[in-house]
């Protein structure tokens, strides 16, 4: 009985060691989403890269190009926070000067970039870049016979969002467009809802930073507190989707680990609608 009972614990140790080591792999990810919408005449592939916080992912953040790169996207969103207040912000200069070398890229601002206190110019700075800073305005993308009307508006931190949607609306156009909104909190989705997009892409929650799959979506959120609701993944409302991001930061919150929720990158396959 002696036996079986160790023999037990040490399956059960050996268990639980395995569920942890799992649980704190950190390895960047990609996580894949498929949107059909009647004005998509060819496929167009945006990544969606959020929540940097001025991290290195790999020298000169060559892991982070790297698996960008490997998914031969068409465009790309900076979703917030690609700037921290309390790492080098020469850090995320080096992923902002290599992505928009390659892709044609839109930002908008998250609360991080407003802690610096040097938000306007952390926005100059990604313009002079060559990136098309979005801050209540809204933009025609073309590729491949299909046009995405992408609409950004800051972060609540720069401006609250019924003035941000409000004055973002004022350029938005009428056509034959898919509507996407980028907006760094997705916990203002009602917000959001009120005007006409067909998907908005948001982050910020970095997945509730612990999760069990299956059985808990999050722990903990900025701004949305214990069992978040939209702490990562695709949400569906009527005529809207939000998908939002888990992000790239691995340690924000007083440097607690994230369990069962990597960091990731996000790929939105936009297509046709099926016949």
């Amino acid at each position: 009985m002696k036996f079986i009972t160790k023999m037990g614990l040490a399956v059960s140790t050996i268990g639980l060691a395995i569920f942890a080591a799992n649980g704190l792999n950190q390895k960047l990810v990609i996580k894949h989403y498929k949107y059909q919408h009647p004005n998509v005449n060819n496929g167009v592939r945006a990544a969606v890269i959020t929540d940097l916080h001025s991290n290195l992912i790999g020298e000169d953040q060559a892991t982070l190009m790297s698996l960008i790169d490997n998914e031969f996207p068409d465009v790309v969103f900076l979703v917030g926070d690609i700037v921290d207040e309390n790492l080098p912000q020469s850090h995320a200069e080096l992923f902002l000067d290599q992505i928009v070398a390659k892709y044609p890229t839109y930002y908008v601002t998250g609360n991080h970039e407003a802690y610096t206190k040097r938000g306007e110019q952390v926005k100059q700075m990604i313009e002079a870049k060559g990136i098309e800073v979005l801050a209540q305005e809204s933009s025609l993308f073309t590729y491949n016979d299909t046009t995405l009307q992408i609409t950004g508006i800051d972060d609540p931190e720069f401006l609250s969002p019924d003035i941000a949607l409000f004055e973002a609306m004022h350029n938005h156009q009428s056509g034959p467009y898919v509507n996407v909104l980028l907006a760094h909190r997705p916990e203002l989705i009602e917000d959001y809802l009120a005007y006409p997009f067909d998907i908005i892409f948001s982050s910020h929650a970095h997945g509730g930073q612990w999760r069990i799959p299956g059985l808990m979506n999050g722990l903990y959120a900025p701004h949305q507190g214990l069992f978040p609701k939209y702490a990562g993944g695709e949400y569906n409302f009527n005529q809207t989707k939000l998908i939002v991001s888990r992000g790239l930061e691995n340690q924000k919150l007083d440097h607690i680990p994230r369990f069962y929720n990597r960091p990731e990158v996000v790929i939105v396959d936009f297509l046709p609608m099926e016949e």
